[in-house]
């Protein structure tokens, strides 16, 4: 279907993009596998199905066999991409964890600055005084 070949289309060029977008491709990775939960196989392809070529419909028995060997290379495609969205998406986790982490430690210090220049103030006499 002319929708299913466009979702592929953009899935494509949104796996060929990550790098140069710095990740924010992997933002439409995400609503696509989520739509195809969603709409199914119909509209949205599985992961891996975008670099397989439509079929030509051809009824010969090497075109069943190349559509047979082109199905199983797109599984092989689709797990390694489903590994791979599953790592992305943990490291932008980590990555979110770390922003809030660094802007909760800056807070801190600008709602009480007293006490948190007497712990550098400690920090480095401890540092100083050691054996």
């Amino acid at each position: 279907s002319p929708i299913r070949n466009s979702t592929s289309g953009l899935l494509k060029a949104a796996w060929e993009n990550l790098v140069i977008s710095w990740g924010l491709t992997l933002i439409w990775i995400d609503i696509h596998v989520f739509l195809n939960k969603i709409f199914g196989k119909e509209m949205f392809v599985d992961l891996g199905g975008e670099w397989i070529p439509e079929k030509s419909g051809a009824t010969s028995t090497d075109g069943a066999a190349e559509a047979a060997l082109a199905e199983k290379a797109g599984e092989s495609i689709g797990t390694v991409e489903k590994m791979g969205c599953g790592c992305l998406n943990f490291g932008c986790l980590f990555l979110l964890l770390g922003a809030l982490s660094i802007i909760s430690l800056l807070l801190g210090v600008i709602t009480n600055p007293m006490e948190a220049i007497k712990a550098l103030v400690d920090m480095f006499w401890g540092l100083f005084t050691r054996n």
